[in-house]
């Protein structure tokens, strides 16, 4: 044999040897981001102590916190790990310090949320929640679904 057909040999090995293998398809759960996002819109948060109480499908949750916040490291204590009340605005001047939402891993199919503050002015919502469910890797994949949903709440005092 010439040396080219050894070296034309020897290049095909080397390259099928470092093609990938075909991989079989992945089923993980990354990319699978379930709950819901409450969104307040508008409305202004003064100074003061709130009351956050959120029903979801009947379990209620009973959040505290105070305006402004005293540092970055979680200003609202709820009597659930299911709930978050979201936070904005620790780093900068007191007066932009506000809450700009409800979060939960869970994502349910009935919601209300009530807003009270110190001074006597109270905020509620209720809703349906249309949530969006997709399958993560495709369905032949994993029959699991994924659903969350992003639920937008004008903020109004009353």
């Amino acid at each position: 044999m010439s040396l080219r057909i050894i070296l034309l040999l020897f290049t095909a090995v080397f390259i099928m040897a470092s093609l990938p293998a075909v991989a079989e398809k992945a089923c993980t759960e990354m990319w699978c981001q379930e709950g819901l996002t409450l969104q307040f819109d508008g409305g202004s948060w003064p100074a003061g102590d709130y009351t956050f109480t959120v029903t979801m499908d009947g379990a209620t949750t009973v959040c505290k916190g105070s305006l402004p916040f005293k540092s970055c490291d979680g200003n609202v204590t709820c009597d659930s790990e299911d709930i978050k009340i979201g936070e904005s605005g620790c780093a900068m001047p007191a007066n932009t310090h506000s809450f700009y939402g409800v979060l939960s891993q869970k994502t349910p199919k009935q919601l209300s949320v009530n807003i009270t503050r110190n001074d006597g002015k109270s905020f509620s919502y209720g809703s349906v929640v249309q949530s969006q469910c997709f399958y993560p890797n495709g369905p032949t994949c994993d029959p699991r679904q994924c659903c969350s949903a992003v639920v937008n709440a004008p903020l109004v005092w009353k």
